[in-house]
Order: structure tokens, then C-alpha cells, then sequence
């Protein structure tokens, strides 16, 4: 997992996979700072994120909530709008 700061100051690109920041407590304590220090990630994974690995990531946050208003874009995924 590599963090690539962007030139304006604000964010940071997120360089690998998001199935490996699950999987690795190492590596999710490393997003959080990340987080914490640049206020914005941008994943660059390879190939596409699924909606399970997307949800999956949400909830190492914490709680993720299903958006009230939204219509749902996934009925497995109801996390997603």
C-alpha cells in the first residue's frame, strides 16, 4: 500500500488494492492515518472494486448506513446509492 500526497495539499492517492486494506490490519491502520493527515483518498486500484469490497471497507470505519431517500442502485448492496 503506498499514500501519494496530491500537489495542492489536500488529498492523497491511495496506491493498491482495496481487498488488501481489508484483509490487513497493518494496512487499514495505515489508511486511517492517511485519512487523519490528508482529509481525502482516492483509491487507484487495478481493475474495478466490487460492491462487497466497497462495503467491506466501509465498515472497517464503522456503522455504514443504508441512505433513506436514495433509491437503491444494488438490492444485495443496499449501502450503495
Amino acid at each position: 500500500l503506498a499514500i501519494r500526497p496530491f500537489p495542492s495539499g489536500l488529498g492523497a492517492a491511495v496506491v493498491g488494492t482495496v481487498r488488501s486494506v481489508i484483509r490487513s490490519p497493518p494496512a487499514f491502520a495505515q489508511l486511517r492515518a492517511a485519512l487523519v493527515q490528508h482529509k481525502l483518498l482516492l483509491f487507484e486500484a487495478p481493475g474495478e472494486v466490487s460492491a462487497t469490497d466497497q462495503v467491506e471497507l466501509g465498515r472497517l470505519f464503522g456503522e455504514v448506513q443504508v441512505h433513506p431517500t436514495r433509491e437503491l442502485l444494488d438490492e444485495t448492496h443496499p449501502e450503495i446509492t
